[in-house]
Parts: structure tokens; C-alpha cells; sequence
């Protein structure tokens, strides 16, 4: 009982916070909802977008400006580091073969003998030339040439080896007595060479006996291309000069590679360097003068694990704050198109039910009204409009059934009388007993008329009726008619309305055939091109004026049931009319006459809009 005494305390603490919380919800929840949509997506906008990102791209920029900064002094510290450890390895493998020469006493002997003739002298050098290969020199070593200078005129100039008397008048040796220092690293100004105009020595005094009488200089001369190419090897993301007190030794930007004098200091300006450094060398200094390139690659890995703890105080700000304003505002949007969008599939299954009223002002809570509007108007015209649609539907299909039917019965008896009257001519004409076949041919034409119970039927049936035609027609005109019949395979099971390819047969033989003395050809043909079926019925008769061709080509295209029904002569037009109604408007009549010549009818229809026959042509 105590338990449940001292528990309830924090039972009513954390209840009156739930509540505390859900009236919060609440309310920011109705303040959203009276919001204009606009004003919504701006605010989410604000929140989710551009404060986050203003505020981790000002904290990322000092950041990486930092460890930019960082970067370019670690690099630039490197980068000294490093010309300093090539001049080190320079002066260390160069004062390390002086200090060979330097130590070796037979060598001391051999310089400090008075020879008496050039003969000994040579005897001596040779057998002593094992003491000078102590050094090593050459092209790919920092030394280029090793000589000694010895203050003893027996001496016989050559090999690396000098009378001293020689070199009294150079620059480099007045200027190395004159400093005092027992080694020195000095520019000569002296180069004999047409190729290599810089040259640099190391100079030793060699006093390493107690034999203080005669006066020894090593000179040891720096191989400077190789130096320069040990250089450039380096990856320095700057350019470096490398001077003395009075001229520019080195340079990694130098393109004359020793070809040419060494560059005074006056001729340059160091004042806009961005670091420098001195280098102490046997007690004088040069200076390291660096450029660094433009270009600074960051590496954001390091700047990340460098500042991972405000990294991570970023991504919390950036998924914290978002995740609210999202969370209220989807609340605002979502519940109520959730259920606008349940409304809307009950009116898709035609069951018309109305939302609760909602009391929100903003774009939903309009489209709720609207949508409320718009069920109860539809409730009002389903029983009215949509019957009386439907009702006038199906009042133009049957008209147009109408219209069809009454276009098929109009051109049976049309047919008929001109085959009849046909063979009468023709009979009367020849007085012959050919009367049976012309009656016989008569009975198949009239059974395929009255055999065709569909609508439709293949071109290979069209082009057979014409031909049962044309042969009738050869009765009468004799010998005076003739006729062709060129159809491709593939149009053999196209679906044509019927007796409409016959209409058009008939037309030649009755007024282009007739009207004329001499012999005439009808000719049929049919193809596909481009797309569309192409018939043509051309006949070589009395062709016609281009005002009727005009005119008849118009009614061709243009005419209607009303025309149809003030005309005497129905053929053509009642043919058109029907493949009009069958194909649509895209079907195009083409005349092509000439008086005294003939006339050819060309119609073409879109493949698109013909069938094709499942199961073949019924034989004639």
C-alpha cells in the first residue's frame, strides 16, 4: 500500500505532462492548419533548409579556412624541410670526400716533394694515383671534378693536380684566404666552359700534417646540372630559389639549367616571398626564398576527424530541428488528404458520400468545401444529364446504322438496272443466242450481292465482282473494251466496304467507254505505299473538262446524305460516302483527267484504319 502511495505522485506527474504534451500538439496543429499552404512550405522551407545550411556552411567555412591555413604552413614546412635535407646530402657526401683527401698522409708526401725533373714527377703521380680514387666524381654525382693546389712549382699541372702559383690570381682563392675558414662552399666566377657557366667548390684547406711550410687547397667542384636534377625531383608545390649574399645559386624555375651566369640579386626581387629561410653553410648564409602554387588541395577526411565533435553537434542540428517542423507540418497536410483522397475513391466506385465539415482556412480546407459542393451537384445531375446523354448516344448510333443501311439498299437496284440494260444493248445489237451467258454472268453478280450479309469483304472479292463486271461489259462494247487487273499479294485480304470497288468499275465503262468510237482499257491495280493502301481505276475513254473534274472531286470529298439525295446519278458519290463512313476523313480521292484521253480515280486509305480477313476471299 505504501508503494502505491509514494508511485502515484509520479503516475500524476507524467500524466499531466502526456496531457501537457498533447494539447501542445494541438494547438501548434490548428495554428498550422489556418496557414495558407504557401506560408507552410516557406516556413518549412526556412526551418528545414536554409537555417541548417546557413549555419553548417558558416561553421565549415572557418573550418576548413583553418585547417587551410593549417595545411599550407605543414606543407611550406615540409616542403623547407626538404631543401634542406637536399643541401645537407650535398655538403655532407662533398665534405665527406675532402675529408678522404684531407686524411691521407702518402698524399701529403707526394704533394710536398721537390721533383727534379718531369719525368720523376711522373713516376711518382703514377705510382700514387691510387690515393685520388678515394673521391668519387662524374656525371651522376654531386662532384663534377676533383682538384689540389699545393704551393710547389716541381709540380706538373694536370691530372687534378695544380702548382698553386697558378690559382693566386682567382677570385675563389683570394677569397677563401682572405676568410680565414679551413673550408668553404664559394661560386666561381672563372668558368671555362661554353656549356657550364655556373660553377660552385668546396674549398679545404689541407693542414693535417704539421708540415706548415708549403700551402695546400682542396678544391672539389659541385656537379651543378646533377644537383639541379636531384632537385626538380622533388614534389615541391612551390617555386624555390636558393641565393647567397650576392647572386641566385639555385632555382627549381631556372630554365637555363647552368647554360648561362648566375643571376645577381639586384636583378631579382624577393620582397613579395611568402616564406623564407636562412641555411647556415661554413659560416656564411644563404637564404630560401618559397612561392607556393595556387592551388591547395583540402583534405576533408582530416578536417572531419579533426572536428568530429562539432561535426556531430551540426548533424543533430541538422536532423533535430528539421524532423519537428516536418512532423507538424505533415500532420497538417497529410491527415486531411488522407481522407479527402478516401472520399474520391468512393466517388470512383460511384458512391457519392460528403466529408465532415472542417473549420480550417487554409487550401485543404477549401478543397473539402469544394469537394462537398461537387458531390452534392453530381448527386443532382447523375439521374438527369448522364441518362440523357446516354440516351442521345445511342440516338446517333442508330442514325448512323441508319444512314448506312439506307446507302447499301440505294445502290443494289443502281447496279442492277445498268447490268440489265447492258445485256438488252447487246442482245438487240447482235441478234445472237448469247443471251444464256450474259444471263448466267448476271446470276453470279447478283448472288454476290445478296451472299454478302457482312458490311465488309476482302479486296480479292471486290476485285473479282469487277472482273465478273467487266466481262459483262465486254458483251456489249465487243472488242472496243478491255480491261487489266494488277493487285499485290499483300492487299488480297484487306476489308473494303462492299460493292464500292465496282462503283467505281462501272463509272469507267458507262461514262468513260461509252462515249467514244475507239478501242478502251479499263484497267484495276492496287498497292501499299507509305503507309496506305492505293487503288486506282483508270480507263482510256473520253476523259472530262478540269471544271467537272473540280466539281466532282468536291462532291467526292465534301458530300453528305442531303447531296446524295438531290442527285439523279448516285454512284460515285454514294462509294465515297461510304468509305468515308468506314475510314474516317483521313481517306484522300485524287482525279486525274484529260479530255479526249482518259481518267484515273485514286483512293487511298490508311493502313492503320483497315482489317484484314482471318479467313480468306470466298470464291466467285
Amino acid at each position: 500500500m505504501n508503494r502505491q502511495k509514494e508511485t502515484s505522485p509520479i503516475k500524476n506527474v507524467l500524466s499531466g505532462t502526456g496531457s501537457l504534451a498533447k494539447r501542445m500538439v494541438l494547438r501548434v496543429t490548428q495554428a498550422l492548419d489556418n496557414l495558407k499552404l504557401r506560408n507552410k512550405m516557406i516556413l518549412l522551407c526556412v526551418i528545414c533548409v536554409l537555417l541548417p545550411i546557413a549555419a553548417t556552411n558558416t561553421i565549415f567555412f572557418s573550418m576548413m579556412n583553418s585547417a587551410e591555413k593549417e595545411r599550407q604552413q605543414n606543407e611550406i614546412y615540409n616542403t623547407l624541410r626538404s631543401v634542406e635535407g637536399t643541401l645537407d646530402n650535398m655538403i655532407e657526401y662533398m665534405t665527406g670526400a675532402a675529408a678522404n683527401l684531407y686524411t691521407t698522409k702518402d698524399l701529403y708526401t707526394f704533394l710536398d716533394k721537390e721533383y727534379k725533373s718531369g719525368y720523376d714527377y711522373l713516376i711518382a703521380y703514377k705510382a700514387n694515383s691510387a690515393l685520388f680514387r678515394k673521391v668519387t666524381f662524374g656525371n651522376n654525382t654531386y662532384i663534377s671534378s676533383a682538384q689540389i693546389y699545393c704551393d710547389n712549382d716541381s709540380l706538373v699541372t694536370g691530372g687534378g693536380i695544380y702548382a698553386l702559383s697558378s690559382a693566386h690570381n682567382s677570385d675563389w682563392y683570394n677569397r677563401f684566404v682572405s676568410s680565414g675558414r679551413q673550408m668553404a662552399l664559394y661560386p666561381s666566377l672563372e668558368s671555362n666552359s661554353e656549356v657550364d657557366k655556373r660553377e660552385l667548390s668546396l674549398l679545404c684547406q689541407m693542414d693535417y700534417n704539421l708540415n706548415i711550410d708549403k700551402e695546400r687547397i682542396i678544391k672539389l667542384n659541385l656537379n651543378y646540372n646533377y644537383f639541379t636534377r636531384v632537385l626538380n625531383q622533388q614534389y615541391y608545390n612551390a617555386d624555390i630559389y636558393i641565393c647567397d649574399s650576392e647572386r641566385v645559386l639555385f632555382s627549381t624555375v631556372d630554365p637555363n639549367k647552368g647554360t648561362k651566369l648566375f643571376i645577381p640579386l639586384t636583378d631579382m626581387d624577393f620582397s613579395d616571398a611568402r616564406y623564407s629561410k636562412t641555411y647556415a653553410v661554413f659560416g656564411e648564409t644563404w637564404n630560401i626564398y618559397l612561392y607556393p602554387h595556387s592551388y591547395m588541395k583540402i583534405n576533408t577526411i582530416n578536417i572531419l576527424s579533426k572536428h568530429g565533435e562539432l561535426f556531430a553537434l551540426l548533424v543533430l542540428i541538422n536532423m533535430l530541428l528539421p524532423a519537428i517542423a516536418i512532423f507538424f507540418l505533415n500532420r497538417s497536410i497529410t491527415r486531411r488528404i488522407i481522407v479527402l483522397g478516401n472520399h474520391l475513391q468512393m466517388v470512383k466506385d460511384e458512391n457519392y458520400v460528403q466529408m465532415d465539415s472542417d473549420s480550417s482556412k487554409d487550401e485543404i480546407g477549401e478543397l473539402v468545401q469544394n469537394y462537398n459542393h461537387m458531390v452534392a451537384q453530381i448527386d443532382n445531375m447523375t439521374g438527369v444529364v448522364f441518362k440523357e446523354k446516354i440516351m442521345r448516344q445511342e440516338y446517333d448510333l442508330a442514325k448512323q446504322r441508319a444512314e448506312l443501311q439506307a446507302l447499301h439498299s440505294q445502290i443494289n437496284p443502281h447496279f442492277i438496272f445498268n447490268a440489265l440494260e447492258s445485256i438488252r444493248m447487246r442482245s438487240l445489237i447482235k441478234h445472237e443466242t448469247e443471251t444464256s451467258e450474259v444471263i448466267e454472268l448476271l446470276a453470279v453478280l447478283m448472288r454476290k450481292s445478296t451472299d454478302w450479309w457482312d458490311d465488309c469483304v476482302t479486296l480479292a472479292d471486290e476485285v473479282s465482282f469487277a472482273e465478273a463486271y467487266l466481262k459483262l461489259q465486254q458483251y456489249r462494247f465487243g472488242s472496243r473494251l478491255n480491261y487489266k487487273i494488277n493487285v499485290n499479294e499483300d492487299c488480297l485480304d484487306l476489308l473494303l466496304p462492299k460493292l464500292t470497288l465496282v462503283t467505281f468499275v462501272e463509272n469507267a465503262c458507262v461514262h468513260g467507254v461509252e462515249s467514244v468510237s475507239h478501242d478502251c482499257t479499263v484497267l484495276i491495280s492496287a498497292e501499299t505505299e507509305n503507309g496506305s493502301l492505293v487503288i486506282y481505276v483508270e480507263d482510256t475513254g473520253v476523259g472530262m473538262k478540269p471544271s467537272d473534274q473540280e466539281e466532282i472531286l468536291k462532291e467526292m470529298r465534301e458530300g453528305d446524305i442531303e447531296s446524295l439525295r438531290s442527285r439523279r446519278s448516285v454512284g460515285i458519290l454514294n462509294a465515297c460516302l461510304r468509305l468515308r463512313k468506314y475510314f474516317g476523313e483521313n481517306i484522300v480521292f485524287e482525279i486525274d483527267s484529260e479530255p479526249n484521253a482518259g481518267t484515273c480515280i485514286t483512293i487511298r486509305i490508311p493502313l492503320e484504319k483497315i482489317s484484314r480477313s482471318e479467313g480468306g476471299s470466298k470464291d466467285a
